[in-house]
């Protein structure tokens, strides 16, 4: 992040914005695959119980969606810089459309956890957990 913000001394704010949270989120999402590889390593299997791994699921899943979605803003932000050259957008409003995705994201898995039965499991292959929904009869 630091060699980009000084090697694109003229890129605004907003955008810079926008390239720090998506670099935020790719570390979180390394760091919450990682993890529990590491732990599978480390204590030749799943240790720490399901709830553990329902949370790493679906903290997984809450850091694609806000990635995904900072990545669209940025896209729409950058398209909107060019239909609209002359006008500036501040960095408040840039700090807002950040918030947004971050929320957008967070009201997703919230859903997502809240409306399905939902089920996380170890996959030794995966080296990691994964999650199914349920069907109820």
């Amino acid at each position: 992040i630091g060699s980009l913000k000084y090697k694109a001394i003229k890129m605004d704010k907003v955008s810079m914005l926008f390239l720090e949270n998506i670099a935020l989120a790719d570390l979180l999402i390394a760091t919450v695959k990682v993890l529990p590889r590491v732990t599978v390593l480390a204590f030749d299997g799943w240790k720490l119980g399901a709830a553990v791994c329902f949370a790493s699921v679906s903290l997984k899943v809450l850091l694609l969606v806000t990635e995904n979605v900072l990545t669209t803003s940025l896209a729409c932000y950058r398209l909107h810089v060019l239909r609209t050259v002359f006008t500036t957008t501040t960095s408040h409003v840039g700090r807002i459309l950040v918030l947004a995705s971050w929320t957008t994201a967070l009201l997703y898995i919230t859903v997502l956890v809240v409306g399905a039965d939902m089920a996380a499991f170890f996959s030794p292959f995966m080296l990691g957990c994964g999650s199914v929904v349920v069907k109820g009869d």
